[in-house]
Order: C-alpha cells, then structure tokens, then sequence
C-alpha cells in the first residue's frame, strides 16, 4: 500500500482521498491526482 509522503507510483495507493504527494497513486501515479483505495499482491 502507499506510504504517506511518498510520491504518486503506479499500482499504488496510501488510502481513500489521498493524494499522488501524500500517499501512491492507484490510477496513473500523478502527483496530486485523487483516487480510490487500490492494493495489487
């Protein structure tokens, strides 16, 4: 899962409505985008 301070990173995600700078990107790895909870195993 996402490490808060961490930037946005593909596959990625720290929590619900987090952002890219504060926690990993699920989506696109784009600093700053929002995006759901996503965890890849």
């Amino acid at each position: 899962r996402g490490s808060p301070g961490d930037p946005g990173v593909k596959g990625y995600y720290g929590d619900v409505g987090e952002s890219g700078i504060n926690g990993r990107d699920g989506y696109d790895g784009a600093p700053g985008s929002p995006g759901p909870r996503v965890y890849f195993c």
